[in-house]
């Protein structure tokens, strides 16, 4: 069993997550582009019993400007960035510890929905550094690779494997960085985020504390916590 079994199973489970409910388009008085800059700091112990276990940690971050597109849509494109430590052992594979550290170009939809996702999504507004006010507006991003980024040779079992990480395949076009959260790498999109009246607002978001159980217990999740950043530009 390779590593993509693992990367495969933790999508199935974070999917069902991700979900939220389209809103109704809510009357805008900013139809100005916004900035957005996302930060998910993680720690993850692995643990498949007679398969195999490892762990990961590291930061992934996407910097970058949507542009109002429509009363429900907006679009643009981040640079994200990936730094992560992993070690596997066993059956689900026998690598590291492997340091990955590069960057990639992501075009990115945001689709205007009801709210935070509260199954996963743990929120605290930071009062003393935001200039504006939460609104009633919040996105749900899809990313998709716009750049490419060096492959390497395929492995035994048919993954792209670098520095004892998984690449993220799709059905077509190139991959993704190895992105830990599967909102980051899902079709659809799925990770939500609050926009501003006007200014900038900042908050945290643990998706630790808000999983609860959701996830199985061979995913030791001990820190996701995610810092937002989002301003409403000129």
């Amino acid at each position: 069993m390779a590593t993509r079994c693992l990367w495969l199973l933790f999508l199935a489970i974070s999917i069902p997550l991700a979900n939220a409910q389209v809103a109704t388009p809510p009357p805008s008085s900013a139809q100005s582009p916004i900035r957005i800059s996302i930060k998910n700091e993680y720690s993850l112990g692995l643990n498949f019993g007679p398969l195999g276990a490892g762990e990961r940690d590291g930061t992934d971050e996407a910097n970058g400007v949507l542009e109002w597109k429509s009363a429900d849509t907006y679009e643009g494109s981040v640079t994200a960035e990936v730094d992560s430590r992993q070690r596997l052992a066993g059956m689900i594979g026998d690598c590291g510890p492997g340091h990955y550290k590069k960057s990639q170009e992501l075009d990115v939809v945001g689709r205007v929905v009801t709210g935070f996702n509260d199954r996963v999504q743990t929120v605290t507004i930071n009062r003393a550094t935001s200039t504006g006010n939460l609104s009633n507006e919040y996105l749900s991003l899809s990313f998709t690779p716009k750049s490419d980024i060096p492959l390497p040779t395929r492995s035994d079992n048919g993954d792209l494997i670098v520095e004892c990480h998984t690449l993220i395949e799709r059905p077509r076009g190139t991959p993704f960085l190895p992105l830990n959260d599967a909102r980051w790498t899902q079709e659809g999109g799925g990770y939500i985020i609050a926009l501003p009246t006007t200014g900038v607002l900042n908050y945290t978001d643990n998706t630790e504390s808000g999983m609860g159980s959701a996830l199985s217990p061979a995913f030791n999740v001990l820190k996701s916590l995610w810092t937002v950043q989002v301003e409403r530009l000129p």
